[in-house]
């Protein structure tokens, strides 16, 4: 009973913090943080289909600068695109049935950031479709199964937090989605009253 209790309480404040729509700034944020209250919110559909979680989180990750409640919005649409992957390809337990998480730092000539990559082994996009699957409206998913609004939502956050996101796919094998993020160097912004 306590358990179960600790388990709510934990999910009422994962949904309480993502319905928080206070001032929205960007500020350092920790991903593994981030990961850990999406989690949470999927964590029992995701054992009632069966799907094992793989996650592979550094500690001493760097912070990122986000909004933390949008980038909570993007892990949810892409996991939730992942776990309907996999359940289209796989009707029972099966072991691949798995998303596998993974977050590492990451630097180019001109930046430094965070590469987070969900990677499933579910039914992949058609090559003909990657190219508009972020596209406002349009979804792979059978008519009244999606709105085709999760990825252009998601892309358009990513983009407005400095970040970017890219898709992966083959066909009936897997997806993979990196999403970059921009490693903390400023300070956050004072609230203004």
């Amino acid at each position: 009973i306590v358990k179960e209790g600790d388990r709510v309480a934990e999910i009422v404040a994962s949904l309480l913090s993502f319905a928080s729509r206070g001032v929205q700034r960007q500020c350092p944020t920790s991903i593994e943080s981030i990961l850990s209250e999406s989690l949470t919110l999927l964590g029992a559909q995701m054992r009632k289909d069966g799907i094992a979680l793989e996650v592979d989180v550094p500690e001493n990750l760097p912070q990122v600068f986000c909004v933390q409640q949008e980038i909570q919005q993007v892990f949810l649409n892409v996991l939730n695109n992942a776990r309907y992957a996999l359940n289209k390809k796989y009707a029972d337990d099966d072991g691949h049935k798995r998303i596998e998480i993974s977050a590492r730092p990451e630097s180019s000539a001109d930046a430094r950031y965070v590469r987070i990559s969900i990677h499933d082994h579910g039914i992949g996009i058609p090559v003909e479709t990657l190219d508009k699957v972020m596209h406002p409206f349009f979804s792979t998913k059978p008519k009244g199964e999606g709105t085709g609004l999760g990825l252009s939502i998601s892309h358009d956050i990513i983009n407005k937090n400095a970040g970017e996101l890219r898709i992966e796919s083959h066909p009936g094998e897997y997806t993979t989605v990196n999403i970059d993020l921009p490693e903390m160097t400023v300070a956050c912004p004072k609230a203004t009253a």
